[in-house]
């Protein structure tokens, strides 16, 4: 009996040190659980676990920004990018399109930060040459431990109704913008694709 005790008893603390070999602390103090799937969460100062993105499985290829700060990994059986091509109104870094070209998305990095308070007078000038914007919806989100502004908007061109998701990311020693959407009616069917496009982003 004692040795069938000692044995739980062994094996609850093996246990425990295991899972303290997955618990780590960032430079800014945030405590981070690493599983053994290779996935990550953060964990809160009441010791709940808080979910965070990880790079999708099938995002196995990569573009890395042109001042090789970040880089978008991306499912190439999904996505093909292209360095060369810019669109006709805006200057962008990369586009990206999915593979039956129904969604195009853009990104643009810069080595100046962007004023986060006047986001939507941004983006109102950067597209009013592309169509009317109808709506544009803020939040922020949290992408691989980048801290983000994202939007959704609304945008009309030639009668034609366009969706868009995208993100800023702005500190004082550069920012970068990306978005990506299609057409509006066919938006929720393209959505998880987009998003899956988003779940790549990294800071290197």
């Amino acid at each position: 009996m004692k040795k069938q005790i000692l044995s739980v008893v062994l094996s609850m603390l093996s246990a425990c040190s295991l899972f303290a070999q997955y618990v780590l602390e960032t430079p800014d103090g945030k405590k981070v659980k690493l599983n053994p799937d290779g996935s990550w969460q953060f964990i809160t100062k009441k010791g709940a676990l808080v979910e965070k993105t990880s790079v999708p499985k099938t995002s196995t290829a990569v573009y890395k920004s042109k001042f090789k700060k970040f880089a978008l990994y991306y499912d190439p059986s999904q996505w093909v990018y292209d360095t060369t091509k810019k669109s006709n109104e805006l200057d962008w870094d990369v586009t990206f399109h999915s593979k039956d070209f129904a969604i195009t998305g853009y990104f643009m990095e810069s080595r100046l930060s962007m004023p986060l308070e006047s986001i939507e007078e941004t983006l109102r000038a950067e597209w009013q040459q592309v169509g009317e914007i109808k709506s544009i919806k803020f939040f922020t989100d949290t992408i691989n431990n980048l801290e983000l502004n994202g939007f959704d908007m609304s945008l009309s061109y030639s009668g034609v109704n366009y969706e868009y998701r995208g993100y800023i990311y702005s500190t004082l020693r550069g920012s970068f913008q990306i978005i990506a959407g299609t057409q509006k009616e066919v938006f929720d069917e393209d959505k998880d694709k987009i998003y899956a496009l988003f779940k790549g982003l990294m800071k290197l």
